[in-house]
């Protein structure tokens, strides 16, 4: 009888996994292909509220970027995303949540498997585990 429960409790989780996985795959395709798109835009075309202590007349948003990227990839949705990927590129967003000092857990843990960059490499995860020990 428990070997019956363990086998469809694994073949469940194993179901889980591949929806993910397929899920993933089908987020970073779209990502993708929106890259083919030229960056001309002056700024990226994100909602308003992730940005809502600033004034958006005269904001740099090449200046302002670890705010713009660590605000978009916490609190954006997926749109919001794709177009912080086509304004800064792939590269200059790993390289800004890895210096990000104020990721939550869940972004910390979605961006550290969607670049496949483990959690230890990012400031955040390492300044969460000071304050855990106090």
């Amino acid at each position: 009888m428990v070997e019956i429960i363990l086998f469809h409790l694994l073949t469940f989780f194993d179901k889980i996994l591949k929806f993910c996985s397929f899920t993933l795959d089908i987020i970073i395709q779209d990502i993708l292909i929106s890259m083919d798109l030229p960056i001309q835009q002056s700024q990226p075309k994100i909602r308003p509220f992730l940005l809502w202590d600033v004034t958006r007349e005269g904001f740099d948003f090449s200046k302002n970027k670890q705010l713009v990227i660590e605000r978009t990839c916490s609190l954006g949705n997926f749109s919001d995303f794709k177009e912080i990927v086509s304004f800064y590129g792939f590269d200059t967003i790993k390289e800004e949540l890895i210096k990000s000092a104020s990721l939550d857990r869940k972004s910390l843990s979605f961006f550290s498997l969607f670049f496949d960059i483990p959690l230890e490499k990012f400031k955040c995860y390492s300044k969460n585990l000071l304050l855990l020990q106090h």
